[in-house]
């Protein structure tokens, strides 16, 4: 299979290495000799005479640092702008009165017809040359004024009439006005500063280009770590004057005049960069706490809770699997709008619910239905029951089938249904191990709604038939659509790559390969994306572990599918990273290989998902490093990984398999502590109890037997498994009393499940 792939996905790569070896093997030497043999006839060069020392003259140059000099000689403008800049005979009144001069017979001659020759290139060189010069001026005259020792004059005010004469002439840049407002709120100048904020505005929209960044501007507020464009200091410096004005004025702020400030501003203004601005201008920090509770007040005052821009943040840590963010986020927002009592609407209520159903968390996702229609009575939307309806489908309650028809009856009688309803009503089918209620489905869409089957319902159909293992049904029904106006995406397609993999048809596999290659030259859509790749990846390392290959053989075949992806333009993403990860530090041959990658992806500060956090952690519990795995666990819950069974016992089976029993029972008191008061999905489950008493029995520690039977009795888990049961007997056999209710409350879990298991055989054989 390995050697297939390589042929198919690897033959750019693998033909460069070959023409790289043609080229450089021995045979190509007679060639590259021919153009550098030293025993052609050489090519006579006549010689050449060159002066001697003697005769050369060199040239003298003078530099002139006269001002008047410089004017009386015709130098530049330019040149003569940057000498009187610095000529140490020039004081304050000299240098603007020279200054307004100079720029006044250039304006003329630049307006004259007689001497425009060559006048667009000398403007567009003054302009160019105006930016490093306005801050020369000003640095000059800050070096006069504190020579003079005169506190009368504060820079300020020198500056600004270096402002007034550049603003005359079209030569204002954005730095320059940077640089003096700041001058002018370290001196608390704020209202002259908001004021000259907003004179400096009005020549910027007449003169947009000199608000732009410029090589020569940057960093003149300040060499900072996070250094702030220009732009955006000009904005958050009218709003910084704005907000300190207000202590100076003993005002109140008035929300129009802040987003008049704000109106031309391209960005969303954040209360970080806010705060940088405040500190990398030295204002104090009273009057920091001032003005940046004046914006939170601004801002709060002003947030739309029912935009969903407000929920986004929620919506990025649900797809990051950071589900203790999510919580945290929406609480925060729910408490703002009660406090600001704003009501939500029912479709913000479904965005919440969505937001639930992303992040996995189906229990919270009902709890909000419960309380938008029980507690709040809003009218449910579509929009609301669709979400109502998933978290259903994709919840693992029992009579899960029972649920779906009964909400999807409750939905039809409540509102009309549209193509997301359908989508998730054949997705609860599809995952109830129904195919045949969801391709009657869409047979019965087609004949009354026509309009609401759409190619999306058509490909979750499809999708939906390869995930639940009607692989073969699924390629029939993508057969058959695509006779009609059907039009796939890359997602359906990686799922047919995904299924030839899975099932070993290599011929299948490697020709979707190439028909995504070919359909990509034609329809950048269905180019192989990083989806395409990352499933070639996963599988060809399952295969490679499957059939016991050697690390070097892995790697080797690793190098040759990157430099395939590279080739198409591909880049390694979070998600094959995380894949690479999983994959690796499952096999010990290559686990080292799984901690590098995922040290990689720590060092570049990209997000690491649960899944990551939990490959790296089983590696190092199976390799018996247990400090270095709770460490990553640690660093894990840190990143706003949830605190769930399936993430902490992972240090339990390590423990399992590496006896250590104070470690053991600190962390169980550690994992009890936490999540005590938690819902019941994140409490210890038998999971937990069965690495824990398999550790107890195999150390064979009486006590430690003992304290993980009293603990299971007071959980009152309503599931054991098969394992604990068994274990629970060896303990009794080794003289531990099992509690009475412990023992009932295991033999009724056990009555159930196979009860269950029967009912399941009794349905199947019915169907």
């Amino acid at each position: 299979m390995l050697s297939a792939f390589r042929t198919t996905s690897s033959i750019a790569s693998i033909a460069s290495r070959r023409a790289s070896a043609i080229l450089f093997s021995k045979r190509s030497l007679p060639l590259l000799s021919r153009c550098y043999s030293t025993s052609q006839e050489e090519i006579a060069i006549p010689p050449r005479t060159l002066p001697t020392n003697a005769q050369l003259k060199p040239r003298q140059f003078q530099r002139i640092t006269d001002f008047n000099v410089a004017r009386d000689r015709g130098l530049s403008v330019s040149s003569q702008l940057l000498i009187l800049a610095s000529d140490p005979a020039m004081n304050v009144t000299t240098i603007f009165d020279n200054l307004e001069s100079v720029l006044s017979a250039e304006k003329s001659s630049l307006e004259n017809p007689a001497t425009q020759e060559n006048a667009s290139f000398r403007h567009t060189r003054l302009l160019d040359v105006s930016i490093s010069l306005g801050h020369r001026y000003f640095s000059r005259l800050h070096d006069l004024n504190a020579a003079t020792d005169n506190d009368h004059v504060p820079d300020s005010m020198l500056f600004r009439r270096i402002l007034t004469i550049f603003t005359n002439y079209n030569l204002l840049h954005v730095s320059h006005l940077n640089r003096v407002l700041a001058e002018m709120l370290v001196e608390k100048q704020y209202s002259k500063a908001l004021s000259v904020w907003i004179e400096s505005l009005e020549f910027f929209k007449a003169n947009p280009d000199r608000l732009l960044e410029k090589k020569e501007s940057q960093n003149k507020l300040g060499k900072k770590r996070h250094f702030m464009p220009q732009t955006d200091q000009f904005f958050y410096g009218g709003l910084a004057s704005y907000l300190l004005s207000l202590s100076e004025n003993k005002t109140k702020l008035d929300p129009e005049f802040v987003k008049l400030i704000l109106a031309d501003f391209s960005k969303r203004p954040s209360e970080d960069k806010l705060k940088w601005y405040l500190r990398s201008v030295r204002i104090p920090q009273e009057e920091q706490s001032f003005a940046l509770s004046q914006w939170n007040n601004y801002y709060l005052s002003n947030i739309d809770y029912n935009s969903s821009s407000v929920w986004r943040g929620a919506l990025k840590a649900a797809k990051d699997n950071k589900g203790a963010k999510v919580e945290s986020l929406i609480a925060h927002n729910l408490q703002k709008a009660a406090e600001k009592g704003e009501p939500l609407t029912a479709d913000t209520w479904a965005e919440i619910m969505r937001i639930y159903n992303i992040d996995k968390n189906y229990q919270r996702a009902l709890q909000t239905w419960n309380k938008v229609t029980k507690e709040l009575q809003l009218q449910p939307t579509v929009g609301l029951w669709n979400q109502f309806l998933l978290a259903n489908v994709r919840s693992n309650a029992s009579e899960k089938l029972l649920r779906i028809e009964s909400v999807w009856k409750l939905l039809n009688e409540a509102v009309q249904p549209n193509s997301e309803s359908f989508r998730y009503l054949i997705e609860g089918y599809i995952s109830c191990n129904t195919p045949s209620k969801a391709l009657e489905v869409v047979t019965n869409l087609k004949k009354d709604s026509p309009e609401l089957l759409n190619d999306d319902i058509r490909e979750d159909l499809i999708v939906g038939f390869i995930d639940s293992g009607f692989g073969e049904e699924g390629e029939k029904l993508f057969k058959n659509y695509l006779k009609d106006t059907f039009k796939p995406t890359i997602r359906l397609y990686n799922k047919l790559l995904h299924h030839y993999l899975k099932v070993g048809n290599l011929e299948r596999a490697t020709g979707a390969i190439d028909d995504l290659i070919a359909a990509g030259k034609t329809d950048p859509r269905l180019a192989p994306d990083i989806a395409t790749w990352t499933t070639v990846v996963d599988i060809v390392l399952k295969q490679a572990r499957k059939v016991g290959a050697s690390s070097d053989f892995i790697v080797d075949e690793l190098q040759h599918i990157l430099s395939s992806m590279k080739e198409n333009g591909i880049k390694l993403n979070e998600e094959s990273l995380t894949m690479l990860i999983s994959n690796l530090t499952r096999n010990p041959d290559t686990a080292e290989l799984g901690r590098e990658f995922f040290q990689f992806m720590k060092e570049n500060k990209m997000r690491i998902s649960t899944v990551a956090y939990t490959s790296i952690i089983y590696s190092e519990s199976a390799s018996g490093r247990m400090d270095r795995a709770l460490e990553l666990f640690q660093e894990g819950l840190q990143s706003g990984i949830k605190l769930r069974p399936q993430y902490y016992n992972l240090i339990f089976k390590g423990y399992s398999d590496h006896p250590n029993v104070d470690s053991s029972i600190k962390f169980y008191r550690f994992i009890d502590g936490k999540t005590k008061d938690s819902e019941e999905l994140q409490q210890p489950n038998f999971f937990t109890f069965y690495y824990l008493l398999r550790e107890a029995l195999y150390v064979e520690d009486g006590p430690f037997i003992k304290f993980v039977v009293d603990e299971l009795d007071k959980k009152k888990l309503r599931e054991y498994g098969i394992q604990i049961p068994r274990l629970l007997k060896e303990a009794e056999s080794r003289g531990i009393e099992i509690p009475l209710e412990l023992k009932e409350s295991v033999t009724e879990s056990t009555a159930r499940k196979q009860a269950e298991e029967k009912k399941a055989r009794v349905k199947a054989d019915y169907e």
